[in-house]
């Protein structure tokens, strides 16, 4: 038995953590520059990026909230006009070398 849980802790020590953090912080088109809908910025500016209602993890990776965030269905308050083949920026914040590690961005049309 003890062979086996020396096994399955040298197996979990092989799988990657996930410990990025980051929100996009701009949206750069030749339109204009959108800020992102801060959950912490009060107004919340206009802004084609959907604001984020928890910083927090999602519990559930099989569930919704793995996307949306928890209670995240929440509207964009603005479009941002992008012509076919332009090029886009996103300018990105980090959550300091603590959480540093890989994010990931949904991209909807």
């Amino acid at each position: 038995m003890r062979s086996v849980s020396v096994s399955l802790v040298a197996l979990c020590s092989l799988v990657p953590a996930v410990l990025g953090h980051g929100q996009v912080r701009n949206f750069i088109a030749s339109s204009g520059t959108y800020p992102a809908a801060d959950a912490y910025a009060s107004p919340l500016p206009n802004s084609p990026i959907r604001k984020l209602n928890t910083y927090g993890p999602a519990a559930d990776f099989t569930g919704k909230n793995i996307t949306c965030g928890e209670g995240g269905n929440i509207p964009v308050t603005a479009l941002a006009t992008v012509n076919a083949g332009e090029t886009v920026t996103f300018d990105w914040g980090s959550w300091g070398s603590s959480h540093s590690g890989p994010v990931r961005l949904a991209w909807r049309n």
